[in-house]
Formats: structure tokens, C-alpha cells, sequence
């Protein structure tokens, strides 16, 4: 390649000369190395999210057991319970997006001023990836201690109440 390439432009250094990937595999390692820490990091972020929301829904579930119970004895069925408890996941889900969201529209607002950058106020694919992502993490999360809802028996719950009593 080099030699073809003197032979056309004999005026013009050649520093390095190959196929695309191997010209940009040397500029291109860094980051790439940049990329795989972060997918690393974001999956950790995400597993630590999964096993902390999955731990607070499982705590309110066993703090709530007595009106789960009543709720079951007064005819309410099992699917309302796993409902509820799914619905109070994905609105703290929601919340957190909400906030991140308007604090990412801030940050881009001020970056627009600060650095007389063309940074778009919304980042729609960012938000609609995020919103997918949370909330498939909040189901999963969400679905043990919903399950485990579900399945309390409304008998043994209150009998077990009027003894404590």
C-alpha cells in the first residue's frame, strides 16, 4: 500500500498505512476500553437497583402484612395485590426518572449557555432508553415481593394479629 501510494503522491508522508482497522484499532483501544468499564459499571448499577428496590418492596410487603390480609379477607384477589404492589415499584421508578430527567434538562440548558454549545434540550432516545430500562428493572424487582404478597394466607396473618393482641 505504501509503495502504491509513493508511487501516486510522491510528495505525501505516510506514517502508517493498512486496512481501516487496523489504522484506527490503536486511537480507537482507549476507548473502547472507556466503553466496556462503563457497560460494566451500569450493570453493576443496575443489579445493585434490582436487589435494592427488590428489598424495600419485600420490606413494605412484611410491614403491611396485617392490611394485605385484610384486604384478601375483604375479597380483594390476588392479582389487585401483585398489582398494587408492581404499581407502588413503578411509581417510585417514575419519580426517580422524573428527577433525573428535569435535572438533565437543567444540565443541558446551562451547558447550552455556558459552552455556546448545540446540545438539543431533550434527548428523546436517551429518555425513552432509560424509561424501558427502569421500568423492566422495576418489574423484575418488583416481582418476587408481589408474589410473595399474593400469597399470604388471610387466616393465619390475622389469627396470628388477635394473638399478638
Amino acid at each position: 500500500v505504501q509503495q502504491a501510494l509513493q508511487r501516486e503522491a510522491p510528495g505525501v508522508a505516510v506514517a502508517r498505512a493498512g486496512t481501516g482497522w487496523q489504522v484506527l484499532a490503536g486511537p480507537y483501544v482507549r476507548l473502547r476500553l472507556v466503553e466496556l468499564i462503563s457497560l460494566g459499571l451500569a450493570a453493576m448499577a443496575m443489579l445493585l437497583t434490582v436487589v435494592g428496590l427488590c428489598g424495600v418492596l419485600t420490606q413494605s410487603v412484611t410491614l403491611r402484612m396485617k392490611e394485605i390480609a385484610l384486604r384478601l379477607a375483604l375479597g380483594a384477589t390476588a392479582a389487585h395485590i401483585r398489582s398494587s404492589v408492581l404499581s407502588a415499584a413503578t411509581m417510585w421508578v417514575l419519580e426517580g426518572l422524573l428527577i433525573g430527567e428535569l435535572l438533565g434538562t437543567l444540565t443541558r440548558g446551562l451547558l447550552r449557555v455556558v459552552v455556546e454549545a448545540n446540545v438539543p434540550m431533550m434527548d428523546w432516545l436517551g429518555t425513552s432508553v432509560a424509561l424501558v430500562t427502569c421500568l423492566s428493572v422495576a418489574a423484575l424487582a418488583a416481582y418476587t415481593p408481589a408474589l410473595t404478597a399474593s400469597a399470604i394466607r388471610p387466616q393465619a396473618v390475622l389469627a396470628a394479629a388477635d394473638e399478638s393482641i
